[in-house]
């Protein structure tokens, strides 16, 4: 059986329909038991759901769009949005310990161990979301993928001073742009009746664009030996 075969990138999300409580709770009992070297758990899994969107759609508006470069830049920039953030359930993945601050004696131990607990909560973070991506899709949910954020402010937006945010995931039911001829291309972002930005409409796995590679052959990313 092949799981994800017809998964999107979800980037839209359908508000008028509800995630059924059932399904959440299959997601989260599995998460649970996701893998930790050494059991370390060296992030943790923050979850907002519906009556979390002023949380998400702060992160949303300001800490997770990208400019044409794909930098953060500030005012007077053409915006590209990330609508995986904007999802019924958004699942971010944050770590579980402050930054060294230099002040503690052996500080230069330290913030090398810190860096080496980054990699492994990044590791884990991936581990999780990927569980968490195919659980949902086999329940028939829809899901999207990002890191495109800013790191430090999204974790103090979320209360995590001084900590980061990893890897996030949008987990919802996501709107129908079936009739949309192509769906690399943009798709305007309103605020008070004005264009604000831009993104992507939700797009399917083979589709390519200017900022999206084609994916590759099976043999190219798969190799049995």
């Amino acid at each position: 059986m092949t799981y994800l075969e017809n998964r999107i990138t979800a980037r839209w999300w359908d508000y008028t329909r509800v995630v059924e409580k059932e399904k959440i709770d299959t997601i989260i009992e599995n998460l649970y038991r996701v893998p930790s070297k050494q059991c370390g758990y060296e992030q943790k899994c923050v979850i907002f759901g519906p009556n979390s969107y002023d949380i998400k759609k702060n992160i949303y508006d300001n800490y997770a769009w990208a400019d044409e470069n794909n930098k953060l830049l500030g005012p007077g920039v053409v915006k590209y949005f990330n609508g995986q953030l904007l999802a019924q359930y958004l699942f971010m993945w944050v770590t579980r310990y402050k930054e060294v601050d230099g002040t503690e004696e052996n500080w230069a131990i330290q913030k090398y161990r810190f860096e080496k607990r980054i990699q492994k909560a990044f590791l884990e973070s991936g581990i999780g979301a990927g569980v968490v991506m195919t659980i949902a899709e086999d329940l028939g949910l829809d899901t999207g993928f990002s890191i495109c954020f800013d790191s430090k402010n999204v974790a103090n937006a979320l209360g995590y001073t001084d900590e980061y945010a990893l890897v996030a995931l949008g987990v919802g039911y996501m709107q129908d742009h079936s009739d949309v001829s192509n769906p690399c291309l943009l798709k305007a972002v309103y605020h008070e009746n004005k264009i604000v930005g831009y993104d992507n409409y939700n797009i399917p796995q083979h589709l390519t664009d200017k900022i999206r590679k084609l994916k590759p052959s099976n043999e190219t990313i798969v190799e049995i030996r």
